[in-house]
């Protein structure tokens, strides 16, 4: 589910375990930890400030699910969507729905090409449990590609 709708004790057990580190549970799930504890008033505005930067695409029917030649999935996007944002192609963008699984997909931008939506297919509209109008957040997803 999303990552700021997790319950602040969860995420600071997992702190205390050193599962997660409290810079990460700041980035990742909104919540403020200092002297190893949860500040929950600056937790709710900072997860305020988070929701309010995420950036949201527009989902298109496309016939088919479209996968490069060794088998990950490819999210296509105009030039404009891609330049809001901030991806330029080999980028990973993370598609979060608010039920479904996030799914994941290599950005390939097509300049010229005007926004009808980010084309997906029948697999990964069932994957993130979608259809063809709706609005899903994405977020770009920071991962080294090893070089061949």
């Amino acid at each position: 589910g999303d990552p700021l709708e997790r319950e602040v004790e969860r995420v600071l057990v997992v702190v205390r375990e050193m599962y997660v580190s409290p810079e990460r549970a700041r980035e990742a799930y909104g919540v403020v930890i200092e002297k190893g504890q949860a500040d929950l008033a600056k937790t709710r505005e900072l997860r305020q400030e988070l929701r309010k930067r995420r950036q949201y695409v527009e989902l298109a029917s496309s016939a088919n699910d479209e996968y490069d030649e060794i088998g990950c999935r490819i999210a296509r996007l105009n030039g404009e969507d891609a330049s809001r944002l901030g991806v330029e192609d080999g980028d990973l963008l993370e598609f979060v729905a608010k039920t479904g699984a996030p799914l994941r997909a290599w950005v390939r931008v097509n300049a010229g090409a005007t926004s009808n939506g980010v084309p997906m297919g029948p697999i990964g509209m069932s994957i993130i449990n979608q259809a063809a109008g709706d609005r899903v957040w994405v977020r770009r997803l920071d991962v080294d590609v090893p070089s061949m």
